[in-house]
């Protein structure tokens, strides 16, 4: 007997074709600049119809900007929910959670530099701009609740605290593998979570001033 015509309209198992063409878009967009990437190698490496990409995502600039949304989702709420909590404690627990997520996806943050500092094409950089804007913006209010409630050393620079701190955190996902192989180093879970208690103690000690002398 044969099957039934499919109906026009919304695809079926909607939920798993849209994650499975995000998770191989991310992958082409890490591997290959922005303009080798088309919506053809895309639907063929995700095993479905390219005209899926254009019913969820309308074009290739729809498609980016949705890898990058919601690859960074997680990570601006958990941010949002630290700005709320209002505490001293939220500085480290920013680190914590960028390497949980960006732990997922090793290779993102390279995406991101790639596209801000590599690229020609404009399209993915006016779409970043807008994206991270969001997220400066955050971790901008973050460093303001840190310099309000004096906990930086009277003698440390807030801006060049936050570049220090963002250099800490952002660094070991943009190193190339063979930085890695030279130093015998795997980037895995024990890695990360061995650096991040590294990172702790340097800022602890580099910038941020001590429990007694933020009493006085």
């Amino acid at each position: 007997m044969a099957e039934p015509p499919r109906r026009a309209g919304r695809p079926q198992q909607p939920t798993q074709a849209r994650e499975t063409l995000i998770h191989q878009a991310r992958a082409l967009f890490v591997s290959k600049p922005y303009a080798q990437v088309s919506l053809r190698m895309v639907a063929k490496n995700a095993g479905v119809n390219s005209a899926l990409i254009h019913y969820y995502f309308t074009d290739k600039a729809g498609l980016f900007e949705a890898v990058i949304r919601e690859t960074i989702a997680p990570m601006l709420s958990n941010i949002e929910r630290l700005l709320a909590q209002q505490s001293p404690d939220s500085f480290y627990q920013l680190m914590e959670i960028y390497y949980q997520e960006m732990g997922k996806v090793p290779d993102f943050p390279r995406l991101i530099f790639q596209t801000l500092y590599g690229a020609n094409h404009e399209t993915p950089r006016q779409l970043l701009d807008g994206i991270f804007g969001d997220i400066t913006s955050l971790i901008e209010r973050l460093f303001a609740h840190i310099a309000d409630n004096h906990l930086l050393q009277p003698d440390i620079d807030s801006r060049l605290a936050r570049i220090s701190y963002l250099s800490l955190m952002v660094f070991p996902f943009l190193a190339p593998p063979a930085f890695y192989q030279m130093h015998h180093i795997e980037l895995s879970e024990d890695f990360l979570k061995r650096l991040y208690q590294h990172n702790l103690h340097v800022i602890r000690h580099g910038f941020l001033q001590t429990e007694s002398k933020c009493q006085e």
